[in-house]
């Protein structure tokens, strides 16, 4: 039997939570040859024991350089096999229908995250797994389960009314789509090194890739302690490092807010090389990055005396195009404001022949350009004292 699904766990030293995650995967209704397990180990000092199970489980390994779970689910990718990727966090054990839940909702093309729920399972042992599942004797203290997520998943359908903040309800330690789509999106950003959001990006770029969200509720896997809110410690400063830690890749305005300078603007602007003069390329430039969050890339010349950072020669890479909310081409001299690029955001996509506005999603999905009226031009022999002054 072939293959269909790769488990790939992150993992760094805590040997007794494998061992019940390994132990609830010999529980799958899926059988033992329809997946393979792959032991991403994020540089534990002590290799992890895997022990003999009746699927397929290996282990591969990287250096100990920081927290790097995103570079250990790359790791563990390119070396599986399957057409689907589940994702599984070292502390969490999947109910025995998980993977053929996770399988169903994935249907070879959706990003889909299960149901992650709690429970204290420090005094559980492996072969205590299969009488709780089966028949709920001896299962452990259950935790609650964050409001917020659930109600996330109750107003949006399970996903199905996913938008570009759908993001935040998708949770990197039960977590499944088609091969596919790390491919073709580059998987987990490997520039994250530290403590959580790096699932955050992951899906908010998939989502721009043109991928679907969807919520699996009866994919149940449980995890080995409460939530974060529910953790003791300084939960703020942890959130608020997670945050700035991500804030450089995700470019949600309500996440890293709309006044300082980052490598991935939110709205890449394409100026085509000779649509303006010297002139018409300062007053062009400073129209739009009136919007905030805004870079602007002169394709193949430079504005004289731009020293700006947000003013780039050439074009931009595919990791700030895959990122940003909405690409605008500029085919002429136009005049606009902060209003204006939020107007082309809300009519996007759409084009006529001073500009064109789309969202990556936009262009993955190939969706079709509504025609978009005049947009205001700069003037005939501009003069840019009089025009900043006007």
């Amino acid at each position: 039997m072939t293959v269909r699904i790769s488990v790939v766990v992150p993992y760094f030293e805590h040997q007794r939570r494998l061992d019940l995650l390994l132990e609830a995967l010999e529980l799958q209704t899926v059988g033992p040859a329809a997946f393979e397990v792959v032991i991403a180990d994020d540089g534990s000092s002590t290799p992890p024991d895997v022990g003999r199970h009746p699927y397929a489980v290996r282990v591969v390994r990287q250096a100990d350089l920081g927290v790097r779970p995103a570079a250990a689910r790359n790791l563990g990718v390119r070396a599986t096999n399957g057409a689907m990727l589940a994702f599984l966090d070292g502390d969490m054990v999947p109910e025995p229908g998980y993977l053929a839940a996770m399988e169903r909702s994935c249907d070879g093309r959706h990003l889909v995250v299960g149901r992650r729920r709690h429970a204290d399972l420090s005094g559980t042992a492996p072969d205590a797994l299969a009488p709780w599942f089966r028949s709920g004797a001896g299962g452990p203290p259950v935790l609650p389960e964050p409001e917020w997520l659930a109600r996330g998943y109750r107003e949006s359908r399970d996903l199905a009314d996913a938008d570009l903040r759908s993001y935040r309800f998708v949770i990197g330690a039960t977590l499944a789509c088609p091969r596919e789509l790390v491919l073709r999106t580059g998987g987990f950003a490997e520039e994250v090194v530290g403590y959580g959001g790096e699932d955050w990006e992951f899906a908010r770029r998939c989502w721009l890739a043109g991928a679907d969200l969807r919520h699996a509720p009866d994919a149940v896997a449980w995890h080995d302690g409460p939530d974060l809110a529910l953790r003791e410690g300084d939960q703020l400063t942890v959130k608020n490092a997670e945050t700035v830690l991500i804030a450089p890749l995700l470019t949600d305005p309500q996440l890293r807010g709309r006044g300082l300078v980052w490598p991935h603007p939110r709205v890449v602007v394409r100026i085509r090389d000779g649509a303006c003069s010297a002139a018409e390329l300062v007053a062009c430039a400073s129209g739009f990055l009136a919007g905030g969050d805004v870079g602007v890339w002169i394709g193949g010349a430079s504005a004289p005396g731009l020293s700006d950072p947000r003013v780039r020669s050439g074009l931009p890479g595919a990791g700030t195009l895959g990122r940003c909310e909405l690409v605008i081409d500029v085919l002429a001299p136009v005049a606009v404001d902060a209003d204006r690029i939020a107007a082309l955001q809300d009519a996007a996509p759409t084009g006529n022949a001073q500009l064109e506005a789309r969202s990556p999603r936009d262009v993955a999905l190939g969706r079709p350009t509504s025609e978009l009226p005049p947009v205001p031009t700069l003037p005939d022999g501009l003069q840019l004292e009089a025009w900043f002054a006007r």
